[in-house]
């Protein structure tokens, strides 16, 4: 995909330039040793990530690899086929069907929906796979209250539209 090629392009230009740069957020923590490190608030918590949920996605990936090839899913699935794939795993693993991992599979394509939700926005993705028939993601909570009301949940004014 030339998007994907020309970003990749840019973003190893960007990535060696950036090697040189030590950011510094003016806040710093020191250890007992009298080392120093900036602060990691604004970060992530990468020391909290769920370890055994990452292993088991890790081998869903590396049989995708073999079954389909090396990052096939980054060249482009619609939205809605993640969401469908993704809540048929779900409903699978509640209905406590083990013939397949269903819950990692589930977790992947949710994973996989939100990555090209974030690459289409980025313009790595054309914006058609975006398929979802109603795009909320955009419309901000207190918006959605608004137009929609406070019980919104399940009740939905068919002339009412968060187009804006």
């Amino acid at each position: 995909m030339p998007n994907l090629t020309k970003a990749l392009d840019e973003g190893m230009d960007n990535f060696i330039k950036a090697s040189t740069v030590v950011k510094d957020s003016g806040k710093h923590r020191e250890f007992k040793t009298g080392a120093k490190r900036d602060s990691k608030t604004g970060k992530g918590r990468f020391d909290l990530l769920q370890l055994f949920t990452l292993k088991d996605l890790a081998g869903l990936l590396e049989a995708g690899a073999v079954k389909y090839d090396d990052r096939n899913w980054e060249t482009g699935i619609p939205i809605s086929e993640y969401i469908d794939s993704g809540t048929r795993h779900l409903v699978k693993f509640q209905q406590g069907l083990t013939d397949e991992n269903h819950l990692i599979m589930a977790c992947w394509n949710f994973m996989c929906a939100y990555d090209t939700i974030v690459r289409i926005d980025l313009g790595l993705l054309e914006r058609n796979l975006d398929d979802l028939p109603y795009p909320l993601r955009n419309v901000s909570l207190h918006r959605m209250i608004s137009v929609l009301g406070e019980n919104w949940v399940g009740e939905k004014d068919p002339s009412v539209t968060c187009q804006d």
